[in-house]
């Protein structure tokens, strides 16, 4: 009886594992961390323990220039693309474009206050720019690149990182018209 009673004096019981010294559970080191990530990559992915711990491996264009379907120029016009639809998005969306975990918009520094028309003229310019070649403009006679589900699969696989497993050929038809245009 007086066991119980102490033990129910005594609180909860402490989780079992290494303590800092002030008491409290120890935090997995960042090595644990990478480590974990890692494996959680090879597992679902498909990548071998150094692809998977390269950071390009962490967006579907990285993976699949780690595969070897698409060139590292491919990778950086695509980044450029994104860094581009991601400038005008920010300067004329108030809400947040993209539902995934690499913040494209984090990487845009510069931008403080509200934008100046200037700013935002700038922005869809080149917005304009880089989508010309993959949607066209009826208005100047220049006919699209790319089929519109190649457009969107392109999107699909850039922005919201979906896999592009047997689907690489449309990825590969918007890297291409892109590149022609801007390398």
């Amino acid at each position: 009886m007086k066991a119980k009673t102490r033990a129910q004096r005594r609180g909860r019981i402490r989780k079992a594992g290494a303590r800092e010294s002030n008491g409290q559970l120890q935090r997995p080191s960042v090595a644990e961390i990478r480590h974990a990530t890692v494996e959680a990559r090879m597992r679902q992915h498909g990548l071998t323990l150094v692809q998977a711990g390269d950071r390009l491996a962490g967006y579907e264009i990285g993976r699949l220039y780690l595969r070897k379907q698409i060139d590292l120029v491919d990778v950086e016009v695509c980044d450029d693309y994104v860094q581009t639809v991601a400038r005008f998005m920010s300067l004329t969306n108030p809400q947040h474009p993209f539902p995934k975990a690499m913040d494209y918009l984090m990487t845009i520094k510069g931008q403080g206050g509200e934008p100046s028309s200037e700013q935002i003229t700038r922005a869809r310019n080149r917005y304009n720019e880089w989508l010309l070649p993959l949607r066209g403009d009826q208005e100047l006679g220049i006919p699209p690149q790319v089929s519109g589900n190649a457009l969107m699969t392109f999107h699909g696989v850039v922005f919201y990182d979906h896999p592009a497993a047997g689907n690489v050929e449309p990825v590969r038809e918007c890297i291409a018209a892109l590149r022609k245009k801007f390398r």
